[in-house]
């Protein structure tokens, strides 16, 4: 597993399924947007299941 993972490093990844966006500005609008809402875990939380 890569150590540095950041919110972006999915796209260095392999494509195995790509959908088609027929938009690509409101496919950028709406990562934009995920972008400013909080984590749905949060890092402790998630650390507490690896114990």
């Amino acid at each position: 597993m890569n150590a540095e993972w950041s919110p972006q490093s999915w796209r260095s990844k392999p494509i195995e399924q790509a959908p088609v966006y027929p938009d690509m500005a409101a496919l950028a609008a709406a990562e934009a947007e995920l972008a400013t809402f909080p984590p749905l875990v949060f890092a402790g939380e998630a650390r507490t299941l690896k114990a």
